[in-house]
């Protein structure tokens, strides 16, 4: 029989492993809107390190749609809290250098045993590269759509 703070222990490795090996973002929200849990995807596409936005409010990701939803007296929560999921969602957020990029969003809210909400789990895909292309091709086929095209 295996002694259980190693099988924990185990467990929370294996589980750091899947979360640091994810192409999406992730990021875990406790229930006081502070930042809990953030992979190196997510740094990497935000130019942020895990020690700056660990503990932080998670609006130091300047979310468009979450800032839109706060404008209209939300305080601190985003629709999620309101919806309890968000699926697919375009959002745009800010990178530390200011500049924005264009992600999907899914989000959960987590709760305990209780039913009480006690923070949120969103995954983030970046999509800039496919925004890119997408511009491409539009400027590509515009001498297409022209009268005297061939």
């Amino acid at each position: 029989m295996q002694d259980n703070s190693r099988t924990s222990l185990d467990l929370k490795l294996h589980w750091r492993s899947i979360i640091e090996t994810m192409n999406d973002g992730l990021l875990v929200v406790g229930e006081n809107g502070r930042i809990a849990l953030v992979n190196k995807a997510l740094c990497h596409f935000t130019g942020y390190s895990q020690e700056e936005l660990m503990g932080k409010s998670c609006s130091i990701l300047g979310c468009d749609a979450c800032e839109v939803a706060r404008k209209r007296g939300r305080g601190e929560w985003c629709q999620l809290f309101d919806l309890k999921k968000v699926h697919k969602r375009r959002c745009m957020i800010r990178k530390k250098d200011g500049t924005m990029v264009p992600i999907l969003k899914n989000a959960s809210l987590q709760k305990d045993e209780s039913n009480n909400v006690i923070g949120a789990v969103e995954t983030l895909t970046d999509i800039s590269e496919l925004d890119r292309r997408a511009d491409e091709i539009k400027t590509l086929s515009r001498p297409l759509d022209s009268e005297d095209a061939f």
